[in-house]
């Protein structure tokens, strides 16, 4: 594709996340059948929450681009709002085959397998996690669903890890210390885990005496 269309469908996708349907409509009616126009009228649709009119939508955008990574992100997406968890993984999953290195794609598909609450899902959901983790260590959310899965395989210290990165993250310091310390307390000494949590504790530790001054 072109530059321009590239940046019509950037601005496209833009408009219908920032702006209401309403407004959305004014800028690109229905009389414009361009792809970056439907686009942005499926986003702008999904947030108004009619997600069914959003996913006929979507239908068609797919038929014109079946291999857009994209379209099969926004799809995944919709599908999870409207609560149709398992019709979502495999629109995610098509769009991490394309984008394999997308951390915010990766986020959303390991928090469906999270809401699908199922050990093998579980540990799917971890593999994902700790790609985002590794591209964006300071992504609090990443850490705490990190937790919520450590918690479920009741591994208690990494969940304490997890928890501690997720507040560190946050700027929660007292809250990360005490779980860098906990952590530290259930890992076997010199492992990368425990030195992991030995870094957060002392981060969290250096902020604290930074505040107190």
């Amino acid at each position: 594709k072109d530059l321009r269309e590239l940046h019509d469908r950037m601005v496209a996708k833009l408009r219908g996340y920032l702006e209401p349907l309403r407004q959305v409509l004014k800028h690109y009616p229905k009389s414009d059948q361009s792809i970056a126009a439907r686009y942005a009228r499926t986003i702008a649709t999904y947030r108004a929450k009619d997600y069914k009119s959003a996913l006929r939508q979507m239908k068609g955008l797919l038929a014109a681009e079946p291999k857009n990574p994209y379209f099969h992100e926004l799809l995944g997406q919709i599908l999870f709002e409207y609560g149709r968890l398992e019709e979502a993984l495999p629109a995610y999953e098509m769009a991490i085959a394309a984008l394999p290195r997308e951390s915010t794609i990766h986020l959303a598909l390991a928090r469906v397998f999270i809401e699908l609450n199922r050990p093998a899902y579980d540990v799917e959901a971890h593999k994902h996690l700790r790609i985002v983790v590794q591209e964006e260590p300071n992504n609090s959310f990443a850490w705490r669903l990190l937790a919520t899965v450590y918690g479920r395989q009741d591994n208690l210290a990494m969940t304490a890890l997890a928890l501690a990165e997720s507040n560190l993250a946050r700027g929660r310091n007292r809250e990360a210390l005490a779980n860098a310390k906990k952590a530290q307390q259930l890992l076997k000494n010199n492992t990368a885990s425990w030195i992991q949590a030995q870094d957060v504790e002392l981060a969290a530790q250096h902020r604290i005496e930074e505040q107190d001054n």
